[in-house]
């Protein structure tokens, strides 16, 4: 239960002579053995040349009561909250991790501890909404994932009922992926990312496209004086079955014709 003096000192010494800062400190009962482990969560920063700091890793370290041991575990990018809960609801306690980075993407881990060591439990993320409801009989993790067959569908509106769901149920153990409860199969992380990069390197192509044609009309309404007037007869043209591989100039010519 004790709280020594050697960890302010180590506190003092991460923080003054580390490119470590946001130390936050808990004390909790991890493995219900009647002593308190201490929990330190520090931001890691990178410092780019000529740039300020960037987060780049956040790191939770345990150490057990006597502060002899110690082990750690990861997390990416700019670190969250940290929450303590029992999933088990017999008094050992597992940890609950949070950080965000690029895009809106969030990361989840989840370890316990007993024996003296750190046991990882769950760790995904997305760029869509997490879910947990640890109150429930089986505690749940759901993970968004995207709907990219859904029309209109982005990440910035996914969670609302739009999006994929990874559905994680805890047996005692471990969570698992319940195949029932989910709407789509296990997406990896990697998976998730690749797919999400083909999307938009796929509305970067059509933006790019778009770009082109758009700078094609403007340079061919510079070259026609009567574009602006002939260009809603030139889109009804267009419209026809028949004519939409016609060329701007072929559609011009007909609308020139139709309007002797």
């Amino acid at each position: 239960m004790k709280k020594p003096l050697l960890l302010s000192i180590l506190t003092l010494f991460l923080v003054s002579f580390s490119a470590f800062a946001d130390l936050k400190t808990y004390y909790e009962d991890l493995d219900n053995d009647g002593n308190l482990e201490t929990v330190t969560v520090h931001q890691k920063y990178r410092t780019p040349d000529n740039m300020p700091p960037l987060a780049g890793e956040g790191i939770v370290t345990v150490y057990d009561e006597d502060l002899e041991k110690a082990m750690s575990f990861v997390m990416p990018d700019r670190m969250g909250k940290v929450e303590f809960v029992s999933l088990n609801k017999d008094g050992s306690k597992q940890i609950v991790a949070w950080s965000s980075g690029g895009a809106h993407y969030t990361n989840l881990a989840i370890y316990g501890y007993s024996d003296g060591e750190l046991h990882k439990l769950f760790k995904n993320g997305t760029a869509c909404l997490i879910k947990l409801d640890f109150d429930a009989e089986k505690p749940t993790i759901r993970i968004g994932r995207a709907n990219w067959e859904k029309k209109g569908w982005s990440y910035a509106a996914g969670g609302h009922g739009d999006s994929l769901w990874q559905v994680y149920v805890w047996n005692g153990k471990e969570f698992i992926l319940d195949k029932e409860l989910s709407t789509t199969p296990e997406i990896s992380e990697g998976k998730e990312a690749e797919r999400y990069l083909d999307k938009a390197k796929s509305l970067m192509g059509k933006t790019e496209k778009q770009s082109k044609i758009e700078k094609e009309i403007a340079e061919f309404a510079r070259q026609h004086k009567d574009f602006e007037q002939l260009r809603p007869i030139m889109h009804e043209i267009s419209l026809r079955p028949e004519n939409e591989n016609l060329s701007l100039q072929e559609l011009y010519d007909k609308a020139k014709k139709q309007t002797k």
